[in-house]
């Protein structure tokens, strides 16, 4: 039946989304492979335990599966993925989950913007999020993100489902879920539109020039994460709305 693995979670404001895979299927149509994860507080997460909770999941094409589990804070989980067929059950590497506080469930405007893309995001290896409007990035405490395509940005929410991000390129920019790839630059006063990456370069329209403009990400190595003084990037500076 092949072998699964447990690749990781994302925390949303109430629930995190669990996320794994199944290799080397081998497919029986008289008995369909059930796959999900396993969670319990015990670190050794028995299936006979009653502190264990069986979360079931949908598996893709691709062999990937995610589901949600709603969480609190203070807590620490154990998880891990499984795939089961009749009486034969393979189960993936356990992962741990600290939750002190949630950070996704504050109301600070960093932590409102990393909870709305966690909200349509699937973890991925290597720390990275694959988010199904706003692509691929790998997140920060701080509020930094680094996006494929768009380099390092620094994240803020404000008070209608939008997000905004400062990057050295463009300054502040602001999108929703249902605008992107529809961006408000605020030094422009205007709206510029994200092409889809064509030979490994982001092209954008300028709607202020009516005129398209091409940018490379910053490189990841050389990015900095650091600490930015948000002060000086409060509305009335270099221009949140």
């Amino acid at each position: 039946m092949g072998y699964v693995k447990t690749i990781g979670h994302q925390l949303g404001q109430s629930a995190m989304i669990l996320s794994g895979q199944l290799f080397d299927v081998n497919e029986s149509e008289w008995h369909p492979i059930q796959v999900g994860f396993l969670v319990s507080t015990n670190m050794q997460i028995a299936l006979n335990d009653p502190l264990t909770h069986n979360v079931s999941a949908q598996r893709q094409s691709s062999g990937t599966f995610n589901s949600s589990f709603e969480t609190s804070s203070h807590q620490v989980l154990y998880f891990r993925a499984y795939a089961q067929r009749q009486d034969q059950t393979i189960l993936g590497n356990i992962r741990k989950i600290t939750l002190e506080g949630n950070p996704q469930q504050s109301g600070k405007p960093i932590a409102r913007a990393l909870s709305l893309l966690a909200e349509d995001s699937v973890p991925l290896e290597g720390g990275w999020f694959q988010n199904s409007w706003f692509g691929l990035y790998r997140s920060f405490d701080n509020g930094w993100i680094y996006h494929s395509h768009h380099g390092w940005l620094y994240l803020i929410a404000d008070d209608a489902q939008g997000i905004w991000a400062w990057s050295e390129e463009r300054g502040w920019a602001w999108s929703t879920k249902d605008l992107y790839p529809f961006l408000y630059q605020w030094n422009l006063q205007n709206w510029v539109y994200v092409f889809p990456v064509k030979d490994g370069q982001v092209h954008y329209f300028n709607y202020s020039t009516n005129s398209i403009e091409t940018a490379s990400p910053i490189n990841a190595s050389a990015g900095r994460t650091g600490s930015v003084d948000p002060g000086a990037m409060q509305p009335g500076s270099s221009g949140l709305r």
